[in-house]
């Protein structure tokens, strides 16, 4: 775990977690349909070591012509919610994390970069018995999309905080990746980034998260032990 900077538990209200990477494993679904959108673009495949290895240094954007990228990634990003696989499932211990930190008092939502209308979503967590745990769940719909414009994840958390009713002081992003770090400090929320991607340490330190954490199973101990720590020094 390598932690950044202090974050005062005591004071968020909201986490708002990213989806692929974060709850549901990454890899083979993403590598399933990237390769997919490779074909259909007509472009060189990866094997699966050069996929992980691009993964890890966040160069997989290359082997695509810059002209042609947010074509790309529109087809992609509609393909993968689509995706559906006999291995999806949650990453291991996500699903109690969550229940525990709802338990708690803390609202969750979920801002996903999928292309996905909600009610894809929605039924998507229904299918891994999620979607009673998050007060909002928001994506970029397909439908907004139909003139190239992408929802931006900041926007998402936009929308989140006024659905709530939470100042971004009272609100955490949690995700795997560059975006969600971006995303969450472009809207003034602090930031934890999980290297449950495995996106490199030295990329994700990069994009200046608050803390950096092996997985969304290491939240419970930091919270939780931040919240103690907060009532002994009252006392």
């Amino acid at each position: 775990m390598e932690s950044a900077k202090n974050i005062d538990f005591s004071a968020i209200k909201l986490i708002i977690f990213d989806l692929d990477g974060t709850i549901l494993p990454l890899h083979k679904r993403f590598y399933a349909v990237w390769i997919d959108t490779l074909t259909k673009f007509n472009l060189p495949n990866l094997s699966w070591e050069e996929f992980m290895y691009n993964i890890e240094q966040d160069t997989l954007m290359n082997y695509i012509d810059p002209s042609r990228r947010q074509q790309f990634m529109k087809s992609f990003l509609s393909a993968y919610s689509k995706y559906t696989s006999p291995d999806d499932t949650i990453i291991p211990g996500a699903k109690e994390v969550l229940i525990q930190l709802k338990k708690a008092g803390f609202l969750l939502a979920l801002a996903t970069g999928r292309i996905s209308s909600i009610t894809e979503l929605a039924n998507e967590m229904k299918s891994h018995k999620l979607d009673q745990l998050f007060e909002v769940i928001t994506a970029q719909k397909a439908e907004d999309v139909k003139f190239g414009t992408l929802v931006s994840k900041e926007n998402q958390i936009k929308y989140i905080l006024t659905e709530l009713n939470i100042s971004p002081s009272q609100a955490i992003m949690v995700g795997d990746y560059i975006t969600d770090i971006h995303s969450g400090k472009a809207m003034g929320l602090k930031t934890i980034a999980l290297l449950s991607s495995r996106v490199s340490l030295e990329i994700l330190k990069k994009a200046g998260p608050d803390m950096i954490l092996e997985s969304i199973n290491s939240l419970p101990q930091v919270i939780f032990s931040e919240s103690i720590s907060k009532v002994e020094e009252v006392k």
